[in-house]
C-alpha cells in the first residue's frame, strides 16, 4: 500500500495504470487509495483460476483500462513456453460478456484502452477487430 502511495509522486506528470496479478489486491481499501492517488486500475480477463484477478469493471481514475490475457486455463500454470499461456482465441460470446463492463468503464472515464494480450499467432488482432465490431467502433488502433 505504501508503494502505491509513492506512485503518484514518482509519476506525477504521467498517467499510471496498475495491473495486479493476485486477487488478494481486490479490496475497497486498495481501490479507494487508487482513487485518491489518481492511479488507474487495470481490469483483466484471464482464466478463472483460484488466486487470479476477477473480471470486473472497476474504475479508479479517468483512464479505463482492460487487458484480455485469454482464458487458456490448461496452460496457464503448466506450459513449456511462456507464450503458450496466451494461446487463446476468444469466442464472440466470451467477448459479449464484456460489452456491459466496457460500457460502464466508458461512462466513468475520459479515456479507455482495451488491450489483447492473447497474442500467439495473431489472435489478439482477430479479437481486437471482433470486439471493435461488437462495440460498433468506427476506428480501432491495433498495435
Amino acid at each position: 500500500m505504501d508503494r502505491l502511495k509513492q506512485f503518484h509522486d514518482e509519476f506525477a506528470d504521467i498517467p499510471v495504470v496498475v495491473e495486479f496479478r493476485n486477487a488478494s489486491w481486490v479490496s475497497e481499501d486498495v481501490f479507494e487509495l487508487m482513487r485518491i492517488e489518481h492511479l488507474g486500475y487495470c481490469c483483466v480477463d484471464e482464466p478463472r483460476l483460484r488466486g487470479l484477478m476477477p473480471d470486473t469493471a472497476i474504475t479508479t481514475s479517468q483512464i479505463g483500462y482492460v487487458r484480455f490475457h485469454g482464458r487458456n486455463a490448461d496452460k496457464w500454470w503448466a506450459h513449456l513456453e511462456s507464450h503458450d499461456r496466451y494461446d487463446y482465441l476468444y469466442s464472440e460470446s466470451e467477448l459479449e460478456e464484456w460489452l456491459p463492463k466496457v460500457r460502464e468503464i466508458v461512462e466513468n472515464t475520459e479515456q479507455v484502452f482495451l488491450f489483447f494480450n492473447n497474442h500467439y499467432e495473431g489472435k489478439a488482432v482477430q479479437n481486437a477487430q471482433l470486439l471493435s465490431r461488437m462495440l460498433e467502433l468506427n476506428s480501432c488502433v491495433i498495435e
